[in-house]
């Protein structure tokens, strides 16, 4: 093996570390991504819980002044709308769900071609891990003859 096939095995080598890196910063970033997905779907959750809690309340002082017949009509438009909220929150949550699932498919896919990366580069090194010892001790006598003529000149 000549010095130019160990430069391009070494660039090589250097090239998928390079990709590993740029895929583990993808994988961060999406990692960072699915947080903020599921931070803002709680932070949502909590807020309709709080909207929903001052509405009853709400209701509730107007069902004392208000006469009964009121009261129960309030109530069945409140328990409508809250059907519909809940449908509504429960199709926002599949969508989050699905983009959950999608993400988590994509990050599975980087990690397996990471460690396919990995498995090659490891597999390089162990094949050619003779011809590097070979070049290397073949590059320490001409380094050393080479020391020698210059100390002869």
């Amino acid at each position: 093996m000549r010095v130019g096939e160990l430069e391009n095995v070494q660039l090589l080598v250097q090239n998928q570390n390079a990709a590993n890196v740029e895929k583990k910063r993808k994988l961060d970033e999406m990692n960072m991504e699915l947080q903020k997905l599921n931070d803002n779907l709680t932070y949502q959750k909590v807020a309709k819980k709080n909207k929903a809690d001052a509405q009853l309340l709400n209701e509730g002082l107007l069902q004392t002044s208000d006469s009964r017949h009121e009261a129960l009509k309030k109530a069945k438009e409140y328990e409508l709308e809250t059907k519909v909220n809940f449908q509504n929150m429960k199709q926002r949550l599949d969508v989050v769900k699905d983009l959950l699932a999608v993400k988590e498919g994509r990050v599975s896919q980087i990690r397996k071609q990471n460690q396919e990366f990995e498995e090659k580069i490891m597999s390089l090194q162990e094949k050619h891990k003779d011809n590097m010892e070979f070049l290397n001790g073949e590059f320490q006598k001409y380094m050393h003859k080479f020391d020698k003529e210059e100390q002869l000149r």
